[in-house]
C-alpha cells in the first residue's frame, strides 16, 4: 500500500528531520523526536564527535537513528584522498584455538602438524595445549595466546 499512495507512505516512513545544522542544535527538534539533549549528545559520543559545532547535520530518521555527518574539515582523510598505495586486507588464519590445532587450516597454508608444533617451541617455547590461540598472517608470522 506504501508504494501506491503516497500519503500513506509519509505515514509509515515520515521525512527525517534536522536536529542539528552548521553546529547548532534544534530544540524543537529534540521535543518532536521525543528525545533528550543528553540523548543526542550520547550518540555523539559514540561516533567519537566531542564538540557540536563539528556537525554539519544530524538527522532523526524514521527508524530511531541519528545520522551525523561533520563538516569537511572535521572528516578523517582517508588514504585514497591522499592517493596513497594500500595493501590489501587479510585475516590473520586461526590455527590453534583453545589448545586444539585447526587441521584445517594448516593443510590451506601447506603446513603440517610437526611444522606447527617445532616453530611454537622455537618461538615460545610452548606446548599446544598451553595455547588459547595462535594466528598467523599471509607472511606466515605465527602470534599466540596463552591461558
Amino acid at each position: 500500500m506504501s508504494l501506491k499512495w503516497h500519503t500513506f507512505r509519509k505515514f509509515l516512513d515520515p521525512a527525517p528531520f534536522t536536529l542539528i545544522k552548521n553546529g547548532e542544535i534544534r530544540y524543537k527538534a529534540l521535543t518532536r523526536a521525543r528525545i533528550s539533549i543528553d540523548f543526542l549528545l550520547s550518540q555523539l559520543r559514540k561516533e567519537k564527535i566531542e564538540d557540536v559545532e563539528k556537525v554539519a547535520l544530524a538527522l532523526w530518521e524514521p527508524d530511531g537513528t541519528i545520522s551525523i555527518f561533520l563538516h569537511p574539515q572535521y572528516q578523517t582523510v582517508t588514504p585514497a584522498e591522499m592517493e596513497l598505495v594500500t595493501k590489501p586486507l587479510h585475516f590473520p588464519r586461526t590455527i590453534i584455538k583453545e589448545g586444539k590445532i585447526n587441521f584445517k587450516e594448516l593443510h590451506k597454508i601447506g603446513k603440517d602438524e610437526m611444522w606447527l608444533k617445532s616453530t611454537i617451541k622455537r618461538l615460545y617455547n610452548a606446548d599446544v595445549t598451553e595455547i588459547l590461540l595462535a594466528t598467523i598472517d599471509q607472511n606466515e608470522t605465527v602470534k599466540i595466546y596463552l591461558y
